[in-house]
């Protein structure tokens, strides 16, 4: 088993993430997207969980953000949270300049995106401060 050696770093110097204040507008980049599925009522649908940094702030804390594909079930069965799916589809691909007519990989294709935002601020109880996309710019 590989050892290590603490003593390398100067854990002292660590700084605590943050999360930027309510209404910052900023440059944000995607840096890690991954597919998960989940049930909806009777339907699978996959999600897609977007890795987003904060530009230019070293310590901020990173942004993440699901959207769900929408489904043709969606479209027939409830058609309230179908466009809510497109609605949220189209403004995420409009703001990092992804493509709604040509097939891409999301894993691979939107890695280094950028988008310029405005940032929402929360928080909750697991993860404390956190940042959201409230808007593209």
């Amino acid at each position: 088993m590989p050892m290590i050696d603490p003593s390398e770093f100067n854990f002292e110097d660590a700084v605590k993430p943050y999360a930027m204040p309510d209404g910052h507008q900023c440059r944000v980049r995607i840096i890690n997207v991954r597919r998960n599925t989940k049930r909806v009522y009777d339907t699978e649908v996959v999600q897609y969980n977007v890795q987003i940094e904060i530009m230019d702030e070293t310590f901020a804390k990173e942004i993440y953000q699901n959207y769900d594909y929408p489904t043709s079930k969606f479209q027939r069965d409830y058609p309230k949270m179908f466009n809510r799916q497109l609605f949220n589809w189209k403004e995420f691909c409009n703001g990092f300049d992804i493509s709604l007519t040509e097939a891409s990989d999301p894993m691979t294709d939107w890695r280094d995106k950028e988008a310029d935002v405005i940032l929402s601020r929360t928080e909750d109880d697991t993860y404390g401060e956190q940042n959201r996309i409230k808007r593209y710019v």
